[in-house]
């Protein structure tokens, strides 16, 4: 092993404290105190951490659903494009009721196997929805998948802030939320769309061997996932001491199971969190409708159903790799990061302006500006690093998830909504939404850097009237604080 070189003592310098107006620390409970001081505090006689070892712990993707619209689930069903459509946005209604229990749960249940029982639960519905017969029934099935899998963004944005750092967590946001599903549903509905005279119809079985997945991730990841690096099994003692100490600069502590209404206030009184709201409805606008018509527009271009299968296959190889690339350079940042979110705005835009020009004849050119839309996941996970970036107390932080959820739900509520049947296959009225949408993400997401950077200069200010002895800034890492009472605490733009 090379020499060590600035190298940081793990011994802790955290204790039973809580913040004072004055900037100083008084006792409290023990109960409210981050689980990450509490690791520090039984590792006394730890070993420094070597650059080496400050290495990030590998995350896992999901499977998500695609549509089986186009290989007869809405003639055999007999859906009309407006209860289609609905099919698309009922998901997200459960969303919005299964919102707050579940993250009420998640604050006091163990992250990784309520997560896990989730996934399992979820697989079970999707599998579910082969016996459908009517629009009802699979109205239904919609709604159950949406209360079981509504907990999956958020539990997983928890899990990224107690396992990454601020500069990490915007590419491990990429990977975790990453659009690979499109390309899985690509080649299972292309091989079983060949299954011309099957008794079984070709939709029912891609949504049986989605769920049976599902159902075996579900249950594989409910033994091997942790809900803390203090739970990690196949971490040492040693190892969990250096998860969390990597942390410490973050300011963002790790985990917490006391509920504090104080910081739940907070949240919903912080006025940029509200700009980030507004922002991940716009930016989902365009998802919840693409997620449900995608193929189908592909169809409409005069491609076959298997062909318009394989067509879809790039879109998650784009939303991918864009988010990816995108989120690269915003971890690299923390003062341009919204201005990183802006420019991976401007393709998905562009990439509308051409849908919406070129004739339906041009097929080629409908497809690049389809394919160019596609991009809009990128802003999307950049503004989920904004708000883990920026906010720190397990209570504010699950307040804040639990508002850009409610966003993110009800812009895909919204979404296939601005598809109308009169006015298929171009559906100009979806197109000039997502025209606006856009817009209106640049607008938001230039707001909110503006805000993070007035923030920051009135905490330099309060700061600089403070007298050492007042400030505490080692003790103050893991001690539940959020980032308005953390002094420290400096916000990324």
């Amino acid at each position: 092993m090379a020499p060590m070189q600035d190298t940081k003592d793990v011994t802790p310098t955290v204790g039973p404290f809580d913040s004072h107006p004055n900037g100083g620390f008084v006792n409290q409970n023990d109960r409210d105190i981050d689980v990450a001081a509490k690791i520090l505090a039984a590792a006394r006689d730890e070993k420094p951490v070597t650059e080496e070892e400050m290495q990030a712990l590998s995350g896992w993707d999901k499977v998500v659903v695609g549509t089986a619209a186009i290989y007869g689930l809405k003639e055999d069903l007999g859906l009309t494009g407006y209860q289609y459509s609905w099919v698309g946005s009922i998901m997200y209604i459960a969303f919005l009721i299964g919102i707050f229990p579940t993250l009420w749960l998640l604050q006091r249940l163990p992250t990784g196997k309520y997560l896990a029982v989730n996934i399992f639960l979820w697989g079970v519905v999707e599998m579910c929805h082969a016996a459908c017969t009517n629009p009802a029934g699979i109205l239904i099935c919609r709604f159950f998948l949406g209360l079981f899998q509504c907990c999956d963004l958020p539990a997983m944005i928890i899990i990224a802030t107690m396992w990454w750092k601020k500069s990490e967590q915007p590419v491990r946001n990429a990977m975790i939320c990453s659009v690979t599903s499109s390309v899985g549903n690509g080649l299972i509905s292309f091989g079983f769309g060949h299954l011309k005279h099957s008794a079984i119809a070709v939709w029912k079985y891609i949504f049986l061997s989605v769920g049976a997945f599902t159902v075996l991730y579900g249950a594989f990841m409910f033994f091997v996932l942790p809900d803390s690096p203090a739970d990690a099994k196949w971490l040492s003692e040693r190892e969990k001491v250096v998860a969390v100490e990597r942390l410490r600069d973050e300011k963002l502590g790790m985990e917490n199971k006391t509920w504090k209404w104080s910081q739940a206030y907070e949240a919903v009184t912080d006025w940029k969190n509200w700009i980030l709201w507004f922002f991940f409805i716009s930016v989902n606008i365009p998802n919840g409708g693409l997620i449900a018509f995608s193929t189908i527009i592909i169809n409409s271009l005069g491609f076959s159903a298997l062909n318009s299968s394989l067509m879809t296959i790039p879109t998650g190889v784009i939303s991918t790799v864009s988010g990816i690339f995108f989120s690269y350079f915003a971890g690299r940042t923390r003062k341009y990061r919204s201005l990183v979110t802006v420019s991976s705005l401007i393709i998905p835009l562009i990439g509308t302006i051409v849908v919406y020009v070129l004739p339906r004849s041009n097929a080629a050119g409908q497809l690049v500006g389809l394919y160019m839309l596609y991009v809009y996941w990128a802003p999307y996970v950049c503004g989920l690093a904004m708000f883990q970036a920026n906010t720190a107390g397990h209570t504010k932080k699950t307040t804040v998830n639990a508002m850009d959820y409610v966003a993110y739900a009800v812009g895909n509520i919204i979404g296939p909504q601005t598809f109308l049947e009169d006015q298929a296959p171009k559906y100009i009225g979806a197109t000039v939404a997502m025209l606006l949408c856009y817009a209106m993400c640049i607008v938001l997401a230039l707001a909110y850097g503006v805000a993070c950077r007035l923030q920051n200069v009135q905490k330099e200010k309060v700061h600089s009237f403070m007298s050492d002895d007042a400030i505490d800034e080692h003790s103050a890492d893991f001690l539940d604080l959020t980032d308005k009472e953390n002094v420290t605490f400096r916000y990324t733009t």
